[in-house]
């Protein structure tokens, strides 16, 4: 009982930190679409039919034409279900273009990728995931057992004492 007292205590100071940075950002990245400053609203676009949405080249060309550059561009998707076209910038930032008109319909943050590659430990390096936060998230696994065991002993202790009386 006091070896897992005392693993559980020390345990908990060593993952502190990266234990309150997964929490943190997985309490944001739950909120996200709550908080405008994480994630910009997407608007709603009627639908369109197929043959009028534009191509990935001419939306590469709209975006040279907004002085964009395509060494910044992260990632160009079309989301048939919302009919939007989502452009992501490697500064965290997104742009949802009108699939046919290619008119830019709103323009803004989009920092969950920054917080899910906080949450997983790959912004800081590949190594601080693997050698950081896995020894924590497994870390916590044990500090949730040992609280477990440490709680329910204390608890049967309790009850014994209580009788006695």
């Amino acid at each position: 009982m006091k070896l897992t007292r005392k693993f559980h205590r020390r345990l908990s100071i060593i993952f502190a930190l990266p234990i309150l940075i997964i929490v943190v950002t997985g309490i944001l990245l739950i909120l996200r679409s709550k908080f405008g400053f994480i994630q910009t609203p997407t608007p709603k676009v009627e639908s369109v039919a197929i043959e009028k949405v534009r191509t990935i080249s001419e939306v590469l060309t709209k975006l040279k034409n907004n002085s964009i550059e395509e060494s910044n561009i992260s990632s160009i998707i079309y989301k048939p279900a919302k009919n939007i076209y989502a452009i992501r910038t490697k500064d965290y930032q997104e742009m949802i273009l009108h699939p046919e008109t290619l008119e830019i319909l709103s323009m803004g943050p989009k920092y969950s990728t920054l917080l899910i590659q906080i949450h997983e430990g790959t912004y800081f390096s590949k190594s601080v995931r693997d050698y950081i936060f896995l020894p924590t998230s497994l870390g916590l696994l044990f500090l949730w057992v040992t609280g477990m065991i440490l709680f329910f002993r204390s608890k049967k202790r309790f009850k014994r004492v209580k009788r006695h009386k």
